[in-house]
């Protein structure tokens, strides 16, 4: 039986292995200060709202965080270039749809995030949890127990 951690904190460390990583000297400035503004993001890179939902998820303030990746993907979303980036936060996404009571968008993103192949074994099983836990709250009852059932 497989226990997978159920912190944000703890499924945003797992995600991290799945990204590349900022070489030394590189972090963009809004992992220098608090996640920006929404009125201050127009100008950002696609690493700086990476790393600035990144932040905010970390922090556990999931509607920055959420807002910061529906931007990147947004703004971006079409450039081949930042699809790691996309796919980076999509588990991250998902868990800050969660969060906010939006079950049917959560199990969009986690769908898609559980067809990541970089994915780690322990956030899959965690996204694959939540899975059944969106089912169940979307009223798809024998679907949530088959998730269940594969998940332990």
């Amino acid at each position: 039986m497989l226990h997978a951690p159920r912190h944000a904190a703890a499924l945003s460390a797992l995600l991290l292995l799945t990204l590349p990583h900022w070489p030394a000297g590189a972090a963009p400035k809004a992992a220098e200060t608090a996640p920006p503004g929404a009125g201050e993001t127009a100008d950002l890179s696609p690493a700086e709202l990476f790393k600035a939902g990144q932040t905010a998820f970390d922090a556990q303030d999931f509607a920055v965080a959420e807002a910061r990746f529906d931007q990147l993907a947004a703004d971006f979303g079409s450039y081949a270039e930042v699809a790691p980036l996309i796919a980076g936060c999509r588990p991250m996404l998902a868990m800050c749809r969660l969060k906010r009571g939006a079950f049917a968008e959560a199990l969009t993103e986690i769908d898609a995030a559980l067809k990541l192949p970089a994915l780690t074994p322990a956030a899959r099983s965690e996204l694959a949890f939540w899975r059944g836990i969106c089912l169940i709250q979307t009223g798809d009852i024998m679907p949530a127990q088959e998730q269940f059932g594969a998940c332990y």
